[in-house]
């Protein structure tokens, strides 16, 4: 069989990411009794004991049950939480599947997203894999260079992606500066403002993804259970 006629040239050219091995295999090949992933960020204080009591509660019997298909007391709670309307939220399988999501749902072959090359490498890989260019722009100072980004969009790009704070230089855009970049993209392409780490900044000029989602039709935000939350085993993600 000739595996290249069936496989995209865009997939044949990408370089698989391969996992680390399991915790207790690599403790077992580095003889520690201990091992922290620094690059998986991980709360190390555990899931909030009224998350954890509840994790604790769960019938076993419901494992065999397929859940709800669109989250639907979540979005619920979501709604009443931040104001929205629940249809505004999308949940996912962790945020690495809403980037899929949002990436197949306004990108086709031949389209461009706009990213910093140095932040959630996720952006990249789905974009890639998916026969969508993705334009890198170096860091400024560690932090995303507005200008630069600017300069990358064209009529073929249909996401820029902003992390804010950034993952892993933890810089971020204050309000006036995320407002004058809105402003200036002038809804020429979606603009993807990733909140996964917005808990652990108390700055109160760190600028809140949902003022500049009702104030921009353009805006779409990332927010996650898995950082400030600890639940990063449950994979929840979500989008609005």
């Amino acid at each position: 069989m000739d595996w290249s006629a069936l496989i995209p040239q865009y997939v044949q050219a990408f370089e698989a990411y391969t996992p680390s091995k399991p915790d207790d295999i690599l403790m077992q090949e580095y003889g520690c009794r201990f091992l922290h992933r620094l690059n998986n960020n991980e709360n190390p204080f555990g899931p909030p004991p009224a998350a954890a009591d509840i994790i604790r509660r769960f019938p076993p019997e419901k494992a065999a049950l397929y859940p709800s298909g669109d989250s639907y007391a979540l979005r619920q709670a979501l709604s009443e939480r931040f104001g929205l309307d629940p249809d505004c939220f999308l949940v996912g399988n962790g945020s690495c599947e809403v980037i899929t999501g949002v990436i197949k749902a306004f990108c086709e072959p031949g389209d461009n997203i706009v990213t910093a090359d140095r932040t959630f490498a996720v952006y990249e890989w789905v974009a890639s894999f998916s026969g969508v260019e993705p334009r890198l722009v170096p860091l400024a100072d560690f932090t995303f260079d507005d200008t630069g980004i600017l300069s990358r969009i064209d009529e073929r790009t249909k996401l820029v992606f902003l992390c804010n704070p950034n993952n892993p230089t933890g810089t971020w855009w204050n309000r006036s500066r995320m407002q004058r970049f809105l402003e200036q993209v002038d809804n020429r392409c979606i603009v993807v403002v990733d909140e996964a780490y917005r808990e652990y900044v108390d700055d109160p000029d760190f600028p809140d993804g949902y003022d500049f989602m009702r104030a921009f039709e353009n805006v779409v935000v990332f927010r996650t259970f898995s950082k400030m939350y600890a639940l990063a085993g449950l994979r929840v993600g979500y989008l609005a």
